[in-house]
């Protein structure tokens, strides 16, 4: 057997404390936690293959959602979640002029900018291009009890000249 001093702990035996959180295991706060330098999430990248397509936003993948539409498309949000957000970067594929359908697992429980209230509906309320190759920014930001939508920069290329 091995006989430790108390001045190995700390220092070659890592001391018990309850409060100390672990970096190689799950954690399960109970108290709020603050959060000092960047925290990043991953872009989640999607692609239409087929018209009328369904792109579920699951916020629990990522806040970042760059979605190439190269058909009719339907984004869905999952149900309102106090606090929650998402950005999503929408590039127009194909030949541009794709339609988008916004939806939420939730009915009746998206608002967009210009205060238009109301069920889903398309993206003309968000005055989105429909140019090939354009991209716009739509950032959704949760109350709770609603998704309120509205758009950011538009019609901007991404790529590099």
């Amino acid at each position: 057997a091995t006989l430790l001093k108390s001045a190995a702990i700390g220092v070659s035996v890592q001391a018990y404390d309850a409060d100390t959180a672990k970096t190689d295991v799950a954690q399960t706060f109970t108290a709020t936690q603050t959060f000092t330098g960047k925290i990043k999430q991953p872009r989640v990248v999607l692609s239409t293959s087929a018209a009328g397509e369904t792109k579920a936003v699951d916020l629990s993948v990522g806040t970042l959602y760059d979605i190439t539409v190269s058909h009719a498309t339907t984004i869905q949000l999952p149900a309102p979640e106090d606090g929650a957000q998402v950005t999503i970067l929408i590039t127009q594929g194909g030949a541009g002029s794709n339609v988008i359908t916004w939806s939420c697992a939730t009915s009746g429980r998206l608002r967009f900018s210009g205060n238009t209230a109301g069920a889903e509906g398309t993206a003309s309320v968000l005055g989105l291009t429909s140019a090939a190759g354009k991209t716009d920014q739509v950032f959704a930001i949760s109350d709770g009890s609603i998704w309120m939508i509205s758009a950011g920069t538009r019609n901007y290329a991404r790529a590099l000249s």
